[in-house]
């Protein structure tokens, strides 16, 4: 979230929906408060777009409505107003609650964090965009017939074998990753090295280049196969209205 949808959504909403104003709800934690500072408040400084940061307390209902509110007076006077948050699932399904019942019509927009089965079954999700981890896997058909195969084995297997929590993008992302670690042990046992020796793995790491991961695009951890990756601009992340 930190390092991509947060800035991602900047350039979304400024580039794509062209809002004029953005109230930013953000976790007051040490990782909201960095990440607020570093990838959103920089970033949306940089995009030229007026924007308010609103501290939320994890977990805590408490401040709910008020943040809410707080969020729709600093927009009343926007063209294009938006609200954008990436925060644990159970705050983004209360934040949307809390919004809807203050009367806010204008657009949300939220990270991936909130692509959660307990948020994206609500009727206030209606019309939210969120941004999605990987392959959308609500659109499957928007891939080829291997992709689409794939984003069905991993939905079965994480039914079949993983914990009985709602299902969302942090979840996916873990398996798939566990998996890809998987499969680059492999590739070291296969070369005759030993995958438990920390220097022998970061190696193998080190050299991945559009590797293959279970549901998701290649990814390159190899910064000398891409020499030009560091200077790409930010991107809008793939995304879906609800």
């Amino acid at each position: 979230g930190c390092v991509s949808s947060f800035p991602g959504g900047a350039k979304f909403l400024k580039e794509n929906y062209g809002a004029d104003k953005v109230a930013i709800i953000y976790s007051d934690n040490a990782p909201g408060q960095q990440c607020y500072a570093d990838t959103e408040d920089r970033f949306y400084t940089k995009v030229g777009l007026d924007h308010l940061g609103i501290k939320d307390a994890p977990g805590d209902p408490s401040d709910n409505d008020a943040n809410a509110q707080a969020a729709i007076d600093y927009l009343k006077d926007a063209k294009k107003p938006a609200v954008y948050f990436g925060i644990q699932a159970s705050d983004c399904a209360a934040y949307l609650k809390a919004l809807a019942t203050a009367g806010y019509k204008g657009n949300i927009t939220v990270s991936g964090s909130c692509a959660d089965t307990s948020v994206l079954s609500l009727p206030e999700a209606k019309g939210v965009i969120f941004d999605q981890q990987a392959y959308i896997v609500d659109q499957p058909k928007l891939y080829s017939d291997f992709v689409q195969h794939e984003i069905a084995s991993r939905e079965q297997a994480i039914k079949d074998f993983g914990p009985k929590a709602s299902l969302g993008a942090f979840m996916r992302v873990a398996f798939s990753g566990a998996v890809f670690a998987f499969q680059i042990m492999n590739d070291v046992v296969a070369a005759g090295r030993d995958p438990s020796d920390n220097a022998t793995l970061l190696a193998a790491l080190g050299k991945v280049d559009t590797y293959h991961i279970v549901a998701s695009p290649p990814v390159s951890c190899c910064i000398g196969c891409w020499p030009a990756c560091r200077l790409l601009p930010v991107r809008p992340r793939p995304s879906c209205t609800r």
